[in-house]
């Protein structure tokens, strides 16, 4: 699937072509499916994750990287995306596009390799060798862990601004 020349496409194993996913302006690197079979993603050389349908419809245009995006991978689950690439630093993702988390900046971070059967940690595997287990939990663990990061920054923003209440709904003991 991954295409030379900046273009995706998906096949039946009829020879039937089943979508056709946008052109890139680079080529794509990786592709991986969701396990629950609705969700594709795409890395692209560009410094660009693209998170699509399985009609080829493009749902997310995931940005931030440093360089060349080299892996892209879903949670068992298929509620989060996982993405690494040149700048080695791994970006979780939830599957509408929101950035959860980055880790592994300034750690020879290497390669992303695949998640544990319950989704609850990530592996890398690092240049001089070095194997690394990520705890990342579930979906609910990580908004918990990020707003309880950004909560003391978003009460100081004024009452009329609604980025002030994005994390009143998460509750801290979950």
């Amino acid at each position: 699937m991954p295409a030379v020349g900046g273009g995706a496409n998906l096949w039946s194993t009829k020879d039937n072509k089943l979508a056709q996913f946008l052109e890139f302006p680079r080529a794509v690197s990786d592709v991986a499916f969701s396990p629950n079979g609705k969700l594709l993603a795409t890395a692209g050389l560009d410094g660009t994750v693209g998170l699509w349908d399985m009609k080829g419809k493009n749902l997310a245009v995931l940005t931030g990287y440093q360089g060349e995006v080299w892996k892209v991978l879903f949670s068992p689950d298929s509620k989060l995306l996982a993405s690494s690439g040149e700048d080695d630093i791994v970006r979780l993702w939830d599957v509408k596009g929101n950035k959860l988390v980055e880790f592994g900046e300034n750690q020879n971070l290497g390669s992303l390799e695949t998640f544990s059967s319950n989704g609850k940690l990530l592996v890398t595997a690092a240049y001089d060798g070095t194997v690394r287990l990520w705890q990342v939990g579930g979906i609910d663990e990580l908004l918990v862990r990020s707003c309880n990061w950004v909560r003391s920054y978003l009460i100081s923003k004024p009452k009329d601004d609604p980025d002030r209440y994005l994390c009143d709904h998460i509750d801290n003991d979950r």
